[in-house]
């Protein structure tokens, strides 16, 4: 009878420690369709201040970000193509066109991996509604 009742004890605190998991690659899970999300806003602001540049005049001045909150105040000498960084401290001039080109595929990227981690994110969800079902039948049979 010790044993049966030992047993049990262990499964569940199987269960318990499976549901734990469950609850940290879910809260994972979360943050990162939250980044994501984040990350697809960014773009799309960088998309509309790409846009901009390309429709003001040449000789115009705008605040330039050069990080958080602090601007600098930038004149445009030409305002049909931008310089893009590539990767490895390297840039290439590209077309306004182009940019809004680049900006759109690595948006769609986003919205395609963000899919997968939200679809990942449903999965982990019932799994765990699974094991905290099978928690609680098990904690009912005692009693």
């Amino acid at each position: 009878m010790k044993n049966k009742q030992q047993d049990k004890e262990n499964k569940m605190q199987e269960k318990y420690m499976e549901y734990q998991m469950l609850e940290e690659q879910l809260k994972q899970a979360q943050e990162q369709v939250q980044t994501l999300s984040k990350q697809k806003e960014e773009l799309e602001g960088l998309k509309e201040a790409v846009m901009e540049i390309g429709k003001t005049k040449e000789g115009n001045e705008m605040f330039v970000p050069i990080s958080s909150g602090i601007f600098v105040k930038a004149q445009i000498k030409d305002n049909k193509e931008l310089l893009v960084n590539v990767g490895d401290n390297v840039v290439v001039p590209k077309s306004i066109h182009d940019a809004v080109a680049l900006i759109k595929k690595q948006k769609e990227e986003i919205e395609k991996y963000e899919a997968t981690m939200t679809q990942n994110l449903q999965l982990i969800m019932l799994h765990q509604q699974k094991v905290e079902a099978e928690l609680y039948n098990m904690t009912q049979e005692g009693e």
